[in-house]
């Protein structure tokens, strides 16, 4: 779905409604000292037992990628350095290939 709508001619709208990392929304208190911050494009969501994010993130070298983790665990609540994480990785991670 992620990949549909970034095809779409709507991508601009929809990924302007989407949290920018360290900048607004939900996203904004999180990852302000990374040097992914203002690089990803996020939904965030929780409820009991499931927590998840989804959307887009450039990498490294510029690259556009879509990113979905959905936690369902009794621990979901504190997984949010878990998404940091992966969100930091794929952003890092892309530079060393």
């Amino acid at each position: 779905m992620l990949i549909a709508a970034y095809r779409s001619p709507l991508m601009p709208e929809y990924v302007a409604s989407l949290s920018l990392v360290a900048v607004d929304g939900t996203m904004k208190k999180r990852l302000g000292n990374s040097s992914l911050a203002g690089q990803a494009h996020m939904k965030t969501g929780y409820i009991e037992g499931v927590r998840a994010i989804a959307g887009y993130t450039l990498d490294a070298r510029r690259r556009m990628l879509a990113v979905v983790l959905i936690i369902n665990n009794a621990g979901a609540p504190n997984a949010q350095p878990v998404q940091d994480a992966l969100l930091e990785r794929v952003f890092a991670g892309a530079a060393s290939q």
